[in-house]
């Protein structure tokens, strides 16, 4: 499986380097065989979506490969709800007029509120859950050009078109893989453009590998039922020195930290206005390299849209950095010390 994976790689890196107009030569070798553009895109997708989502919409997908790896997933989504389960375990968010409220799910325990996050920042974490619908078109769109539209079909009793992603094995990016056989056939639904079902194949130097896909649940409207959620009341026990950094934090970065017990945190100095902020979660009977990490996955969905570079390891520091055009958020583990360090600078970016 990775070498499939990193041939997959090495073909979007081949396609970021010919541009656009040269793609069908160096993928098909000259190749001039038509190929048929999708009938829906990302954001046509996208839209579609959102419309659905008063009256809401249950996916539920079953996966599977050739290493044995599989599991079944649920995504729904029904007015201000969006949620997602797999294996007895899952999350929700509800959206609200300022906030979004998260909360994760277990089938003993049933929903558990767990934290609030301001509007914009709970916007990416929802967008997250819905991209899981369509991540296929992620792929599509860098290829697109190089599918070849097949039969009509139906899915889980719904109408999809269908496509072969055409990879010519004679050409330049096959051969320097070691590719002899490929094979990525999609259905898309017609209506939202959701994946419904992928079969894909592939040998690399004699090595082959299959993945498998398909949607075996599709509701919507008056069918969906969206979870009933406790109220979003926390018995969360913060320590008095994380709650002050968690609120200074927020004021100038916009980005409300996760509720994490059991922290003790030596802070800077805060002054009203202030662009740049800093703290170091230097103690506490929580503390360890899961905090690190639980705050690293935060970041991820909350920064999104900005540039993340990293693991950067400088003997005891492990660093990830985040950036967009005038603002850096840096996040290190200091695995001498077991602490962590969060720094902010919100204006004339220096990293």
């Amino acid at each position: 499986m990775k070498k499939i994976l990193s041939f997959l790689l090495l073909c979007l890196f081949a396609l970021a380097l010919v541009g656009c107009d040269s793609i069908n030569n160096a993928i098909n070798g000259g190749d001039d065989e038509a190929n048929d553009s999708l009938e829906m895109t990302q954001e046509q997708s996208q839209e579609k979506l959102e419309k659905m989502e008063s009256d809401g919409y249950l996916i539920t997908f079953h996966y599977s490969d050739d290493e044995g790896d599989s599991g079944t997933f649920t995504i729904g989504a029904k007015g201000n709800v969006v949620w997602m389960l797999t294996d007895g375990e899952g999350a929700a968010l509800l959206e609200e007029e300022a906030s979004v409220h998260y909360y994760s799910y277990n089938n003993e325990d049933g929903y558990k509120y767990e934290s609030t996050v301001q509007k914009e920042q709970g916007e990416s974490y929802i967008s997250s859950y819905k991209i899981a619908s369509t991540s296929w078109l992620y792929w599509a769109n860098a290829y697109n050009g190089q599918f070849k539209k097949g039969a009509d079909a139906k899915v889980a009793g719904r109408n999809c078109y269908t496509y072969d992603l055409n990879l010519g094995l004679g050409g330049a990016i096959g051969k320097l893989a070691g590719l002899s056989d490929f094979g990525y056939k999609v259905y898309v639904d017609k209506e939202t453009g959701i994946t419904m079902k992928v079969e894909f194949k592939a040998t690399v130097d004699g090595e082959s590998s299959s993945f498998n896909y398909e949607v075996t649940e599709f509701k919507t409207g008056s069918a969906v039922v969206a979870p009933t959620l406790p109220e979003p009341t926390s018995d969360n026990n913060m320590s008095e020195s994380y709650a002050k950094a968690r609120g200074e934090f927020q004021k100038v970065t916009g980005i409300l930290l996760p509720e994490l017990e059991g922290l003790e945190v030596d802070d800077y100095p805060y002054s009203e206005g202030a662009t740049s902020y800093c703290f170091d979660i230097i103690g506490g009977e929580e503390l360890g390299y899961d905090t690190f990490a639980a705050l690293k996955a935060y970041l991820d969905l909350s920064l999104s849209s900005w540039t993340c570079t990293g693991p950067e390891v400088e003997g005891e520091y492990t660093n990830y950095n985040y950036t967009n055009d005038n603002a850096w958020i840096g996040l290190t583990w200091d695995s001498v010390n077991e602490a962590v360090y969060l720094n902010a600078m919100m204006e004339n970016n220096l990293q």
